[in-house]
């Protein structure tokens, strides 16, 4: 009895013969597969890492606001800001992990305050593939307006205090960010999704190289 279903179990799961159909091995990464899944999963962690920051730089915001402190409610959105104009940065680092050379230029636009806030003014167009124009001079007026309200300057032989900023502006600038934020997190809300997105733009930058390439070798130059 007990040999009868084991025949009759082996039967049910592997058919009374074994089929010919093979299914091939996936094949093997090389080192620049398993060196492009490093760097967007750095990316995807990043990514989360900054929305969740700009987050609580909101929430704190939002509490001095209610206490009106708008010059420290300000300067939090401000910082908000800048980590949600990061996001774009760092989904598109595995684009630039390709050479020094590139990397060298990701790294100088990561740095400059005025790129990230070209960025989240910009942000919907370029998550869609589009390319907007350069930065514009608003994106340096953020970076000043974040200088003159934080600090005590030195400027034409006097000591320059620091600017007060109004309930309207900062409410205003506090509205702007958390709209982007919010919708930053509906698009990204795990670690997974930002790596499809870096992976997207990673894909995206190796078809316009591909592409580029192949004009360049029937003689097209861009204009100048």
């Amino acid at each position: 009895m007990a040999e009868w279903l084991k025949a009759a179990v082996l039967k049910t799961v592997r058919g009374e013969s074994l089929s010919r159909v093979r299914i091939p091995l996936s094949p093997p990464k090389t080192a620049s597969t398993r060196c492009m899944d490093n760097d967007t999963r750095k990316a995807g962690e990043a990514v989360i890492t900054c929305i969740s920051n700009a987050r609580k730089f909101l929430e704190a915001a939002k509490i001095l606001i209610d206490s009106e402190s708008f010059r420290e409610a300000y300067l939090l959105t401000l910082y908000a800001g800048e980590e949600i104009g990061k996001v774009v940065l760092i989904i598109n680092y595995p684009c630039y992990t390709e050479s020094e050379e590139r990397i060298k230029s990701w790294k100088k636009r990561f740095l400059d305050h005025a790129e990230k806030f070209w960025f989240l003014r910009n942000i919907d167009e370029i998550e869609q593939g589009l390319i907007p124009t350069d930065v514009h001079e608003d994106d340096k007026k953020h970076k000043d307006t974040r200088l003159e309200i934080c600090y005590v300057d030195y400027r034409q032989e006097n000591f320059v205090n620091p600017r007060e900023v109004t309930k309207e502006e900062t409410v205003t600038l506090y509205r702007k960010i958390e709209e982007k934020l919010q919708n930053m997190e509906e698009r990204h809300p795990t670690v997974e999704d930002a790596i499809q997105g870096a992976k997207f733009l990673k894909g995206l930058r190796r078809d316009l190289d591909s592409a580029m390439k192949m004009l360049e070798e029937v003689g097209f130059k861009p204009k100048e």
